[in-house]
């Protein structure tokens, strides 16, 4: 049986969350018939434009994105955007929304091997940069609703929570805040390993 190729792309939560996996549960632990890769932007945001400051991030997600998957040919795509949008002074939900949901849609008309998309909802954070928590909460609950939306209107776009990053989550954040520690990393890999074998058995209905 060919292998099932999925991309994991998204923003920092996904560069160490590879960077996790290969030194802990290489390919989520999953067998063969999966080949996964791993592609986070640090900083990653739909914000930036040229003359951007950002440390890592040095052109459109877009084109990141393209890159991979020209080079990889996924036939299934796992997304993970919104905590950098979202900590920002000034936030238009319905941009970013609009944005992903474009994004999604390209991917599945604009590559023939790619069948599925699969999205993340936004994570929590325990230190915000440029925004209060309360408003950073607020944003998110109302950025992941406006995602499960998507989800519903389309047939092969599919959105996903964060099982177990509800209530108490001090312990699977790192000191900062912001990235996960290797509980919420365990976490995180075991919530994308139970997704990514639904997107598998997705192809073979």
């Amino acid at each position: 049986m060919a292998q099932t190729r999925i991309l994991i792309f998204g923003h920092s939560l996904i560069h160490w969350l590879n960077d996790y996996q290969l030194k802990n549960k290489t390919n989520l632990d999953l067998d063969d018939s999966l080949k996964l890769n791993f592609r986070g932007i640090r900083g990653g945001s739909f914000h930036w434009r040229l003359g951007s400051k950002s440390k890592y991030q040095k052109k459109m997600l877009s084109a990141y994105l393209s890159e991979e998957v020209k080079a990889f040919s996924p036939m299934v795509v796992y997304l993970q955007f919104g905590g950098n949008d979202l900590d920002v002074r000034h936030c238009d939900i319905d941009k970013i929304i609009t944005k992903v949901e474009s994004i999604a849609n390209f991917l599945l008309e604009g590559f023939d091997s790619i069948k599925l998309v699969c999205i993340g909802h936004a994570f929590k954070r325990l230190t915000l940069t440029n925004t209060f928590y309360e408003d950073y909460e607020s944003r998110r609950l109302l950025f992941n609703a406006k995602l499960n939306s998507i989800g519903v209107k389309y047939e092969r776009i599919f959105v996903f929570p964060n099982q177990g990053f509800y209530n108490e989550v001090t312990t699977l954040y790192d000191s900062k805040g912001i990235h996960l520690s290797d509980l919420g990393n365990e976490k995180f890999a075991t919530n994308l390993k139970r997704i990514l074998i639904f997107s598998k058995r997705k192809l073979l209905q």
